[in-house]
């Protein structure tokens, strides 16, 4: 096998014995098939232009019993015709061949350039042509006066016009011109063609730009103009006198802005902007995500929702936090949690409803926020990812770029949901609409407690569901595209179809048991053991089988929402026990004893109280009244009066009280407003209600400044009034429940 060169095209040679070569030579049909401009456009008249030009050949044996005797012309091609076709090669790929067989990109150049050089090779290549029956001088002339009198065919007329690379269409070719076109079109070179390209014009003025950046005024413009505060070129120009030095001629505003607009795009911008700012207009990386799995890599982090709701508690507006779980292959969001702030329990919640709809993740890919980064979620041994096996990393600081696939779903989840509320308040926001809502909702709360504006807790918890379900039946951008089962057309695929596509191809997801779901996102934290007691925040619990644990470290697992319990587990991850809220507290006086205590000290006070009404009836009933002193003396004022006359009768109401009713009103509490009087009679319930306590409620349930101002703050805490509320408020006053 030998490499054998023809021109600048490369073909590998085959010899057998008694064979000359084939492959280095083209038969007139292949030159046909090759449409070359500088060749007939028929086969006839191919083979009388080799005839004409004294082309060499050789005959061969024809596999195709082609030939009148069996045999087939194969060509070696003249310098002109090999040039033709390395340009077309060239232009329907722009690529030539090496001599390695492989195909490499030709040098950059413009759009521009490559026009320009094209169209000067096509001339070059009509004044070959000529040159292999006339000579290269007399082709020369050939052309130069055709073009003058204008008699070149169209083509070579068009790229006349174009290969001058000047402005007008009446310019011809000169003498020197073409010479020194075909000074660089060499033959024998691959790139040939791209010699013929002219200078771009844009090296020319970067050229220009490096001869000003020596100049001496350039580093102290620079200095001056590339500052964060962005100063204007105005500015500069102004200030440019004073911080130049001596015997330094300042140049013009013109200079200056030509110099300016000279630069790079992004070398003007160094140092107005800042590192982290002007990552968005220097190049990137595309992450490829196509060779994921579903369930490979997660991706987490928290949005600031850029709307008001109505805050959980007291009913303000406020913005809450939702934190969004995403799986990189598909973009399906696969879970989520809102919280007041973003925090590690939002966090630990939103991954666990991916972890129980998507299966664990092999990486969980986050930024470096504190809800990320603590013990609850990385701690070794005890963090959750831990416990499931799950690879945590993290993006570089301030390079929310790498996470661009989750930055993106929240414009397309969460600032589009926030476009849909009146309360509203990002950048596209109408300045004046968006001041009108704020103004309004904060009047609402302050004078009813609500405001119809705001978006209630619950509300917006199911709203927030609703668009994560939306978002994942809605096609994706980044995402393959596929035919649409209803309407035919190709759009791209939703996030769902991306997953069940994914499953269907046999992802290995693996997903958690129901019975491993408690246990494994109950938060954990190490704790040592201290006479069977471990601290957990500020509450102390106890078991018994935590004995022989003393003094050794063991993990504890804990319910967010339920502190009356712990699960203990050793090292390993084995369950010890559960230990119990003040499991071993016990009362400091057995319960019995404090009970017969109260009740004695309860019957000493009702024997004085007995002795006092004694006392009283005594004196009202005339019996007699000892004076101080003076034992046997009878007051005489007494004596002057009716016993009758001593007191005036008065009419006492007998108030009926319900059974236990006497404990509850014995341990009422000092109210501090009527709301706090509401509450708590609602909370005891219709047992605990005198008649002015019944009043008092009829009263602030109708006052439009009483129970309306609240009403809100009622339902949240379920102590609203009800129906059942007002039927029994309604019964007290029934005859039956008087008392005469």
């Amino acid at each position: 096998m030998t490499i054998v060169k023809v021109s600048d095209v490369l073909v590998t040679q085959r010899f057998n014995a008694g064979e000359a070569p084939t492959n280095a030579t083209f038969t007139a049909s292949e030159l046909l098939s090759f449409g070359l401009a500088c060749l007939p456009s028929t086969l006839p008249n191919i083979g009388r232009r080799a005839q004409a030009e004294g082309w060499e050949f050789v005959e061969v044996p024809s596999g195709s019993g082609a030939g009148a005797r069996g045999i087939v012309r194969r060509y070696f091609l003249p310098a002109y015709v090999q040039a033709a076709l390395s340009l077309k090669r060239s232009q329907e790929g722009g690529r030539v061949v090496d001599a390695a067989g492989t195909t490499s990109a030709t040098p950059s150049l413009s759009a521009r350039q490559r026009a320009v050089a094209e169209a000067r090779a096509s001339i070059l290549l009509h004044v070959h042509r000529l040159a292999a029956m006339e000579g290269m001088s007399s082709a020369v002339q050939s052309t130069i006066e055709a073009a003058q009198k204008q008699q070149l065919p169209p083509e070579l007329s068009a790229a006349l016009a174009l290969a001058n690379n000047k402005a007008g269409q009446s310019r011809t070719l000169t003498r020197a011109t073409l010479y020194r076109w075909l000074s660089k079109f060499d033959l024998t070179q691959p790139n040939a063609v791209d010699l013929l390209a002219p200078a771009d014009a844009g090296q020319a003025r970067r050229g220009k730009w490096l001869r000003h950046v020596v100049a001496p005024w350039a580093e102290t413009v620079l200095k001056l103009y590339q500052r964060p505060q962005k100063p204007t070129l105005r500015w500069v120009h102004d200030q440019l006198p004073a911080h130049l030095p001596k015997g330094v001629t300042p140049p013009s505003y013109d200079t200056l802005r030509r110099f300016i607009a000279q630069m790079g795009n992004v070398a003007v911008e160094q140092g107005r902007m800042g590192p982290r700012e002007i990552k968005a207009i220097k190049p990137f990386v595309r992450r490829d995500t196509s060779k994921l799995w579903p369930g490979d890599i997660y991706m987490a982090d928290g949005h600031a929702f850029d709307a008001e709701v109505a805050h959980p508690r007291h009913g303000r507006p406020f913005r809450p936090e939702i934190t969004t779980v995403l799986d990189t292959a598909t973009r399906k969001a696969l879970g989520w949690s809102t919280d007041l702030a973003e925090s590690g329990l939002a966090v630990l919640d939103a991954l666990r409803v991916a972890t129980q709809n998507g299966g664990i993740a092999s990486v969980f890919y986050v930024d470096r926020g504190a809800g990320y980064i603590n013990a609850m979620i990385s701690g070794p041994g005890t963090g959750l990812l831990s416990r499931l096996g799950t690879t945590l990393t993290h993006s570089l600081p301030y390079n929310s770029q790498a996470r661009g696939i989750i930055e993106r779903a929240h414009q397309s989840i969460w600032v589009r949901a926030a476009k849909e509320l009146p309360t509203y308040i990002g950048k596209d926001m109408d300045a004046e609409a968006s001041n009108k809502v704020h103004k309004l909702t904060r009047r609402d709360v302050k004078r009813l407690g609500a405001s119809r504006a705001l978006m209630t807790w619950p509300d917006f918890v199911a709203f927030a569901a609703d668009q994560i379900a939306q978002y994942n039946d809605r096609p994706h951008r980044g995402l393959p595209m596929v035919a649409d089962p209803v309407t035919g057309k190709r759009r791209h695929m939703t996030p769902n179809e991306a997953w069940r596509k994914g499953v269907q191809e046999g992802a290995d997801l693996v997903q958690l048991q129901p019975a491993e779901t408690d246990h494994l996102f109950r938060p954990q934290q190490q704790c040592r053991v201290l006479r069977g007691e471990i601290r957990l925040f500020n509450n102390i619990y106890f078991s018994h089988e935590l004995t022989e644990y003393h003094g050794e470290g063991v993990n504890v697992g804990f319910d967010i929402h339920d502190p009356s319990q712990v699960w203990v587990y050793d090292a390993d991850g084995v369950l010890l026990c559960k230990a119990q809220l003040d499991g071993n507290r016990r009362d400091f006086m057995p319960e019995s004893f404090l009970e017969r205590a109260s009740r004695k000290r309860a019957e000493g006070r009702k024997r004085r109280l007995e002795e006092k009404l004694t006392e009283v009836h005594d004196e009202l009933h005339g019996g007699p009244v000892v004076l101080e002193n003076n034992p046997t003396q009878r007051a005489q004022f007494v004596a002057g009066y009716d016993a009758q006359r001593l007191v005036e009768p008065i009419e006492i109401q007998a108030v009926e009280l319900h059974p236990g009713q006497h404990d509850q009103v014995a341990t009422r509490p000092a109210f501090l407003n009527p709301s706090e009087r509401y509450e708590w009679l609602k909370a005891e319930g219709s047992a605990a209600w005198t008649e002015s306590d019944q009043q008092f409620l009829r009263d602030y349930v109708e006052d439009p400044e009483g129970y309306a101002l609240f009403a809100q703050r009622y339902e949240l805490l379920g102590l609203d009034w009800t129906d059942e509320d007002e039927q029994e408020l309604n019964r007290f006053n029934s005859p039956s429940r008087r008392v005469a």
